[in-house]
């Protein structure tokens, strides 16, 4: 993350001007000279609690609000099926939430059997529409309530569905996608989750 890089390198030069800044802070203060002692003590203590601090800052409130920096739809299609949506596929909507051991992603499109073909090639099966109720079944409650509003599977009545066990290697424990698709409408859902 670019943020936290140029926080890094702030810590960095704190440390490096600490070395030499410290020890003339404590001659100024033998000194007898307390405001000098104290500014350039302060100076590269200031740097590295800066860093520190919004470092810190910014990766809490991306844990409590459940934020991922780069949350647009067409970045969180391309980061899941490694490849951009065409000009035939629209993103209606997209969630992604990360934790430390995991992952879960939905998304909801338009697009043509075409795109479809190319994303459950060589990575998943189709299987019966029994299953895609029972494994999307029993993580329904567990997604955000703005996720439920739009993730609605059922009501768009699709007919095709897929699955991939292991999605892709990110994952040891589970690592799961499921696809439904409407082929009259073209509307897809896209439900992975990933943990280990």
């Amino acid at each position: 993350m670019p943020i936290t890089f140029i926080f890094a390198c702030l810590f960095q030069l704190g440390i490096i001007l600490a070395v030499p800044l410290i020890p003339v802070s404590i001659i100024l203060l033998i000194l007898k000279m307390k405001k000098a002692a104290l500014c350039v003590f302060l100076f590269p203590v200031g740097i590295l609690a800066f860093s520190l601090g919004m470092t810190l800052f910014i990766f809490g409130h991306m844990y409590l609000h459940n934020f991922k920096l780069n949350l647009q739809p067409s970045r969180i299609f391309n980061d899941t099926f490694g490849f951009k949506p065409d000009k035939q596929t629209e993103i209606l909507e997209a969630y992604t939430e990360h934790g430390l051991d995991y992952e879960t992603t939905l998304i909801k499109f338009r697009t043509t059997k075409d795109t479809i073909d190319k994303i459950v090639r060589d990575r998943f099966d189709a299987v019966p529409s029994e299953t895609f109720k029972k494994k999307y079944g029993a993580n329904r409650h567990n997604l955000p309530g703005h996720v439920r509003a739009w993730f609605t599977p059922d009501y768009e009545k699709p007919n095709l569905f897929y699955l991939a066990e292991p999605f892709n290697n990110s994952f040891s424990n589970v690592n799961e996608a499921i696809i439904c698709y409407n082929d009259e409408t073209g509307i897809v859902y896209f439900h992975w989750k990933g943990l280990d």
